[in-house]
């Protein structure tokens, strides 16, 4: 499981820088640089989300 949660964080990541790269060297519309940014963070989110220890009840 914590293999699983480091692979959406870098995945994340990697959204992330590549939207970066994509905005600097090409014009896009703010919808779509910030569509990019958003599901980058949602996926560092829900890796962290899954990362976090299960509490018990």
């Amino acid at each position: 499981m914590k293999k699983k949660s480091l692979i959406l964080i870098v995945a994340g990541m990697s959204v992330i820088v590549a939207s970066q790269f994509i905005t600097h060297f090409a014009s896009t519309t703010d919808f779509f640089s910030g569509a990019l940014l958003g599901i980058g963070i949602g996926i560092i989110f829900l890796g962290l989300v899954r990362l976090r220890p299960k509490t018990a009840k």
